[in-house]
């Protein structure tokens, strides 16, 4: 996220806008054990299972992603950004 958003608006904007997003969401490690069970998992894509196997490993309740099609196999399900806001949006006051 920080390399495309420096080249798009600058080092200190895009330094802000990840240390938004930390303070907005937490951090799931990724160890070990999340490595391995990803590369047993079904689908061509490595780093989408690495996501997959956060996601179950923390109960996070979804995955969100641009290609939702990357996720089909998953147990957590994925929604679009879009979906997010749209979520955020409603739940706000």
């Amino acid at each position: 996220m920080f390399d495309i958003a420096r080249r798009l608006v600058g080092q200190p904007v895009a330094l802000k806008g990840v240390c938004d997003c930390l303070a907005a969401f937490d951090v799931v490690p990724v160890e070990g054990v999340i490595l391995n069970g990803a590369a047993t998992m079904p689908g061509s894509d490595f780093e989408d299972n690495v996501t997959i196997r956060c996601a179950v490993t923390s109960g996070m309740d979804v995955i969100v992603s641009r290609n939702l099609a990357d996720f089909t196999h998953s147990p957590v399900p994925a929604i679009s950004p879009g979906e997010l806001l749209n979520r955020i949006s409603a739940a706000s006051p």
